[in-house]
């Protein structure tokens, strides 16, 4: 996986899943059109909900 760099099990330990899920949702109301929607998810405006890991 990815240039045999990691094995997927290494990848699964790695991601944050709160992140992962949230890029997945973006994703999501992307393909159908909430563009507006998706980038908010991806961009929050309020400075105060922190990205995780931080």
């Amino acid at each position: 996986m990815f240039g045999n760099k990691f094995t997927a099990e290494e990848f699964d330990n790695g991601i944050d899943a709160r992140l992962l899920t949230k890029t997945i949702f973006a994703t999501a109301h992307y393909v159908i059109g909430n563009i507006v929607e998706a980038s908010n998810i991806l961009n929050p405006e309020s400075a105060e909900e922190e990205e995780p890991g931080e």
